[in-house]
Formats: structure tokens, C-alpha cells, sequence
């Protein structure tokens, strides 16, 4: 009922803070999604690229070399085929227009050498560059699904191999292909949805020439792949459905269909740098290959971790796909095979990485690996798994046991203030939760929820927003090796301080928790693989538990597990990846930085390289804190030819005797600078230089001009403040500009820890719609001086 009444609330606040009028704002372009979904190398084909604010679409970019494209016309999207796409049901109206949906007819040519798989790209238009797409590059012939193709009857006829682009259009619509398969061949099934930004959860069914079911993906743990070895020469039909019934034009897919070599594994998942060796492979149609030798090239940067590929070749030819593994640093040792149990626990020295498996026993339960070192008091060691990140099924969980096997506690958290979280569930990676109470918390409170164990870095400004914990990327942390959770409406979280393990305390009414040396999520960049930060409490001999958290195991759970010392790095972002910057105006990208094991040093970052008109300002994250912002600003009437530049921004810093550079967003192959028409307003700060003292307070005030007819409200961020340092009372909307006001004053704190300091901040205006829009104000000085005491 509380739960009911809550979100009663909610919906009528919402109702209550929506505009009787809406007001104009430029919109950056949208991409939604492409159809057809791919095309095969070496093809050239025509495709509609639907979103938003696609008007005056001039270019579309990709992510990789050896794709081409140009824009061959734009419109609205006629209104048949808006009736085909997902109906959303809307509470409220938001605060932005509703943007009109848009089409653009575009031409792409592929290489022959374009590698298969994903590939994005960007629409570059009147109002800057879109969000990203998603193209596919397949290796075969590619066809259009037919309708009616709903019944085995009127199933389509397809020739090996073939990639089928698809969509199941209404709730409960099936596909149906029908093909000739060879006695004694595999038949290969590959199928994307999700993985593309498709709305579908896709099954998959074979059925023989006499309608009887031989092969279903739901058996399968990958289920983008389905493999079945033909007994007879004959013809087979596939079945392509949604797992809910849906429906949509959202719900497409590409279903690749043939018998041609294609690999499923390999062991062990990598090798040493430097070394060479043979990998067993197994997958289907490689006839008598079993073992291949990878290609050993980088394709991530990192101390610990590189990436390289492999493949195959069999009598028909080479496999379709690679499959990544490892290349590491350190020696490298296998799994002795006998090692489930503390007892028979495999003997280790380090750095080392070993290659293993989680197998099952003759009763079909999984079993645990176990593995013996010895560390000093104080020793600090990394104990992690490489898994899940290159393909295999296994999600880890690692444990750290002592010499008579049981669990070496970490620390105790105490409760000493409770509330609850209210507004509505969130999930794992939410860096927010909105807590019914915060008085009482101050800037880096620990705070348990569950198993969950977090730190505050943001207080909220007013009683409308969400307290937020340390997070990287939009991505919650868990502290202390802990795996963020999901947690629900009205679950109670706790106001913690973290002593000793064993720690004993009088009863205060809350319960006491208690974590150990055991991690199941390694956090960002790990996904489902795990990561034990080790220190031992104590001289003595060490026992590692490498398992599946559901219990799970086979050949093909593979795994790398790695026992080294701390090796101090960092990686950073920047936001956003494709600054739309308006003609002459300057906009804000926010540079952060994830510290990672023990380094806390100065990070120095800055534009790589930029075109002539454009400029950028560097910065300095500051040791032991997470961001900075860097300003790129246009110079008025200066062209960008193609009206888009790709950027990079670079991080540097001294880790011990090297000099260290990463790249933000390394993965990120489409970062793109483009230009858009005269900003909807320029931000100004009042105040030259801004002075505060510890425990003290100061004024700020705010003013914007408007254009463009925009009229509406602007949302505000005070970027760069020093840690401790926050604006206060500033209501349910936090810093925020009216719809019929220019200016805004509010109130600066500054908490009793913040040390003297010169820094450079910046006020961030937001204009809402479908993508806000961001802009700065010119630098101002704060400075913070006096102490607290």
C-alpha cells in the first residue's frame, strides 16, 4: 500500500511540475535504429536510418575505416510506419517538445576488407551530430525477409550460407525459413537482437523436414548461436520468434544461416607475452582441426591485460568469426585438474596466471578450484579472473581463505543512523539512491544497503534529488571489493563506520555487518569477472576459491586466474563523446578519472590535436580527487569541413619513475566534434572571484541570455567545485533559472575539511530536450582560504 501511495505521489508531482505551454530548444539528432540492420563485405546497399533532428542531414560517419556512406534524402517518417513501432505508455508529458521522427535514405559501401561484427556510426545534420548507430558487417550473401513467412507452409526459401535481415512486426508474429542442408554438416544458426539495440529476445527452433523439433537456442547459453549436425541430406526450417510475444519494428534482427567452419572455443583463454603456443579449439564443421595458433596483437591498452585474436583453418576454409584471448605479463602454469578442495589445493608462487577450468562432477554440480600461496603481513596482492570478458560462460566468485579454510574477514561496518530508500526501485549500476532522510550524512559516509557497501560524494542540494555515491562512468562502485546491487523501494540503508574485523560492539538496535576477501564483480572494465584487493592480516600460508557464483561449470568455463602485486593506473572519460559545439559559443567536457590500485596521483589532461578555428583549455584532475572540466570553444564564422572533426583527449601522469598517457573513452571509435547553429543562450557568472573559508558561506549569482525563441527554464551544475564544497537551499529544482527570469543568486558552503585552494569553476547551464544541451560560463576563481578549525 506504501509502495502504491508513493508512486500516487509521484505521478501527480510530476503532472503538477509539467508546463501548461511548450517552449522551443534545439535538439541534437537521434539515431533510433538502421533497416536493413547490415550488409555483407564488399557490397554497396541502401538504408533508412530513423531518429530525430535529422534535418539538413549532410553526412553519416562511421566508426572504422572501409566504411562509406552518403545521405541520398530526409523526411518525416510516414505515419504507416510510425504505426508499427513500440507503443510506450507516457505518465506525464516531459518538460521538452516531443521531437518529430525522422528518416534519412542513406548509401553505404563496404570494403571487402571491413572486419565482420558491429560497427557505429554517427548522422551528422543541422544540429550537430546524432547519438550513436549500430551497422553490421556479415561475410555472406544478404537477403530481406518476405512476408507471409508466419507458417512452416509459407516459409521463406533461402540458399547457404545466407544472412537474412528480419523483424517480428506484431506481438506473436513468427519467421520461417526454409533451407537444404547436407548429411553430416553442421548447420549454423547466429542470430542478433539485443546486442544491436534490437527490442527482441530471440528463439530460435530447427525442425526437420517431417516438423519435428531438433535444436532450440533455449537450450543453449549463448543463445545468439545455435549449431546442428544434419543425420540426412534434406530440407529444415528455422523458426525466428520473440521469447515475450512482442512485436515491432524495433524487434528486427539479422539471422546468419550455413555450414560453413566456425569456432565456439578455445583453451586456455591466453598466454604469456612473448611466448608461443597451440590453443585447442572445438566449434563446427573444422573437420580434424583441433588446435590453432592466435595472432598475437594488442588491441587494449593496460599494464596487465592485452588482447589479441584467433582463428582457424580447416579443410573448407577458415573459421567466420575470431575469438579473443588473453596476452599477459606473467609466467603462466595450468591448472593441476585435482585441485577442489583446500586439501589438494594446487601449489602457487607469484606473479602467475594460471589457466583453469570449472568442471563438473560425476552428479553434475560444479567444482571449485582451490590454490595455495603464502603472504607476508601487510602484503598487499591483486587476486583476479579473466573470464567472462573473453567469451566464456563462467561468472566468477573468488574467496580468499585462511589456513584452516575459512573465510579472512576484511573489516566490520557499524550502523549508527538508518533510512530508507524511497521514489522507486534502482538498479545495480545507479550511482544515486533517493534516501527519505539526509541530514545526517556528510561527504564521504560509507552507507550499506544489502551486501552492498558505498560512499557518498555528492549531498543533495534540496529535498527533489538523489544522494550519490562514488561511480565511474554512470557505473555505482562497490567499496571494499563489495558487488553493487540492486535495491529496491523502501529497502532500509544504513549510515556506517568501518572498524577492524572481529570488531565487537554494544547492541544499538541495527544489525552489524561483517564483509571478508571474497568479490563476485570486479567492477568497471571487469564485468561478471572478479577482483580480491588482498592485504594479509597476517604472516602465513593463503588459500584462493575460484567458482561459479550459480554453480555452474563444463568444458567451456574457462578461465584466467591471476595472483600479481598492486600495479598503479588509471583510465579516464570524458563527457560528452560528440560535443555539438553551437557557432561561435563554447561548451563543457567533463574529463574523470577511475584511480586504480593505489594511485592517487595529479592527472594532467588535455586535447590531442584540433582543427583550425577550435580551441581547448587544459587542466589538472588534482591528486586524490576523480574530474576536472576542460572548455572547446569555436571561433565565430570559422567553417569545419564536412561540419565535423574527429578529437581525442589524452591523460598524463607520473606513476613512480614513468610517465604514463591514457586515452579517455579508448574504446570509443566514434568521437566526434560537430558544429550547430547560435546557442539557445550564453551562461555568465557575476562574480569575478569568489572567496569562502571553511565552515563559511559565499553568494553566487547566475544570468542567462536566450535565443532562438528558446524561452524555457535552465538546470544548472557548478562544475570543478573543490570537494566539500556545494551549493545549499536551492530548492526542489536545485540551481535553476525560470522560465520568466534572467538571473539567479544562491548560496555557497563550504564544509569544515576543505584545505586552502585556487580553483578555476564553471557554471553549466542545460537546455532540456530528448539530448540536452550544455553551456558554459567563461572560468571563474574560487578561492578558499582560512582554515575550519
Amino acid at each position: 500500500m506504501e509502495r502504491a501511495r508513493n508512486t500516487l505521489f509521484f505521478v501527480a508531482f510530476s503532472l503538477l511540475l509539467a508546463p501548461r505551454a511548450m517552449v522551443c530548444q534545439t535538439t541534437p539528432p537521434t539515431v533510433n535504429y538502421i533497416s536493413p540492420t547490415g550488409l555483407q563485405q564488399g557490397a554497396t546497399g541502401t538504408f533508412l536510418v530513423e531518429g530525430t533532428g535529422l534535418t539538413g542531414a549532410t553526412a553519416i560517419v562511421f566508426s572504422e575505416p572501409g566504411l562509406k556512406g552518403t545521405v541520398l534524402e530526409v523526411g518525416e517518417v510516414p505515419e504507416s510506419r510510425l504505426a508499427l513501432e513500440t507503443k510506450v505508455a507516457v505518465v506525464a508529458k516531459p518538460y521538452f517538445q516531443d521531437p518529430v521522427k525522422m528518416q534519412a535514405k542513406v548509401e553505404i559501401a563496404a570494403e571487402k576488407w571491413v572486419a565482420t561484427g558491429t560497427h557505429q556510426f554517427r548522422i551528422i545534420a543541422s544540429d550537430g551530430s546524432s547519438t550513436p548507430g549500430n551497422l553490421m558487417v556479415g561475410s555472406f550473401p544478404e537477403i530481406e525477409e518476405r512476408e507471409p513467412n508466419d507458417e512452416a507452409a509459407h516459409a521463406q526459401q533461402v540458399a547457404l550460407p545466407t544472412t537474412v535481415n528480419g523483424v517480428i512486426l506484431k506481438a506473436g508474429d513468427e519467421d520461417q525459413f526454409r533451407f537444404r542442408a547436407t548429411s553430416g554438416k553442421d548447420v549454423v544458426l547466429l542470430v542478433n537482437g539485443p546486442d544491436v539495440g534490437s527490442s527482441l529476445n530471440p528463439v530460435i527452433d530447427l525442425f526437420d523436414s517431417e516438423g519435428r523439433q531438433v535444436a532450440s537456442n533455449s537450450r543453449e547459453h549463448d543463445r545468439l548461436t545455435l549449431g546442428y549436425r544434419a543425420p540426412a541430406s534434406g530440407w529444415y526450417t528455422v523458426r525466428v520468434s520473440d521469447y515475450l510475444k512482442g512485436g515491432s519494428l524495433r524487434h528486427f534482427y539479422r539471422l546468419t544461416l550455413g555450414e560453413f567452419p566456425f569456432l565456439k572455443g578455445r583453451y586456455p583463454l591466453g598466454l604469456q607475452a612473448g611466448t608461443a603456443r597451440q590453443f585447442q579449439i572445438w566449434g563446427l564443421n573444422l573437420g580434424d582441426t583441433v588446435a590453432a595458433v592466435p595472432e598475437p596483437f594488442g588491441l587494449m591498452a593496460g599494464k596487465t591485460l592485452d588482447v589479441g585474436a584467433i582463428s582457424a583453418t580447416t579443410r573448407d576454409g577458415d573459421t567466420a568469426n575470431l575469438l579473443p584471448v588473453a596476452i599477459g605479463p606473467y609466467k603462466e602454469v595450468e591448472e593441476a585438474g585435482s585441485n577442489h578442495s583446500v586439501q589438494s589445493a594446487q601449489e602457487l608462487g607469484f606473479p602467475v596466471t594460471v589457466n583453469g577450468r570449472i568442471l563438473l562432477d560425476s552428479s553434475g554440480h560444479a567444482l571449485p578450484d582451490f590454490y595455495r600461496f603464502t603472504a607476508k603481513k601487510g602484503q598487499k596482492l591483486i587476486l583476479e579472473t579473466t573470464a567472462n570478458r573473453l567469451g566464456s560462460p563462467l561468472d566468477s566468485v573468488v574467496e580468499v581463505l585462511d589456513a584452516n579454510g575459512n573465510l579472512v574477514p576484511r573489516l566490520t561496518a557499524r550502523p549508527v543512523w538508518k533510512t530508507q530508500i524511497t521514489l522507486f526501485d534502482r538498479e545495480s549500476k545507479s550511482p544515486g539512491l533517493r534516501l527519505a532522510q539526509t541530514t545526517d550524512l556528510e561527504l564521504h559516509d560509507y552507507m550499506v544497503a544489502g551486501n552492498d557497501l558505498m560512499r557518498v560524494v555528492k549531498l543533495t542540494n534540496g529535498p527533489d534529488e538523489d544522494v550519490i555515491f562514488e561511480n565511474f562512468g554512470g557505473q555505482r562502485l562497490g567499496m571494499e571489493d563489495t558487488t553493487p546491487e540492486a535495491h529496491a523501494l523502501d529497502d532500509f540503508i544504513y549510515k556506517v563506520q568501518l572498524h577492524p574485523p572481529g570488531a565487537q560492539f554494544p547492541p544499538n538496535g541495527m544489525p552489524v555487518f561483517r564483509f571478508y576477501m571474497h568479490n563476485d564483480d570486479g567492477g568497471p572494465g571487469y564485468g561478471k569477472d572478479s577482483r580480491v584487493t588482498f592485504t594479509a592480516p597476517n604472516d602465513g600460508v593463503y588459500y584462493a576459491k575460484v567458482a561459479d557464483v550459480r554453480n555452474q561449470g563444463g568444458e567451456n568455463f574457462a578461465y584466467r586466474f591471476t595472483i600479481r602485486e598492486p600495479v598503479a593506473d588509471f583510465l579516464i572519460t570524458a563527457l560528452p563523446t560528440n560535443p555539438n559545439i553551437p557557432d561561435g559559443a563554447e561548451v563543457p567536457i567533463e574529463v574523470v578519472a577511475l584511480r586504480k590500485e593505489g594511485f592517487e596521483g595529479q592527472i594532467h589532461v588535455q586535447f590531442d590535436s584540433l582543427p583550425e578555428g577550435f580551441t581547448g583549455t587544459s587542466g589538472d584532475i588534482p591528486a586524490g580527487e576523480a574530474s576536472v572540466t576542460l572548455l572547446l570553444s569555436h571561433r565565430s564564422g570559422m567553417k569545419l569541413p564536412g561540419g565535423w572533426t574527429r578529437y581525442r583527449i589524452v591523460g598524463e601522469a607520473a606513476i613512480g619513475k614513468e610517465t604514463v598517457r591514457r586515452v579517455a573513452n579508448e574504446g570509443d571509435m566514434l568521437k566526434v566534434v560537430s558544429l550547430m547553429p547560435k546557442p539557445d543562450i550564453k551562461v555568465y557568472v557575476k562574480d569575478e572571484k569568489i572567496r569562502i573559508n571553511p565552515k563559511g558561506e559565499a553568494q553566487m549569482t547566475l544570468a542567462v541570455e536566450r535565443f532562438n525563441g528558446f524561452k524555457g527554464r535552465v538546470l544548472f551544475r557548478i562544475q570543478d567545485l573543490p570537494f566539500g564544497v556545494r551549493p545549499i537551499d536551492v530548492g526542489l529544482n536545485g540551481v535553476m533559472i525560470a522560465e520568466n527570469e534572467t538571473e539567479r543568486t544562491f548560496t555557497l558552503e563550504c564544509r569544515p575539511f576543505v584545505k586552502p585552494v585556487i580553483r578555476q569553476i564553471y557554471a553549466v547551464g542545460v537546455v532540456e530536450a530528448l539530448v540536452p544541451t550544455e553551456h558554459s560560463s567563461r572560468p571563474v576563481t574560487l578561492e578558499v582560504s582560512g582554515t575550519g578549525n
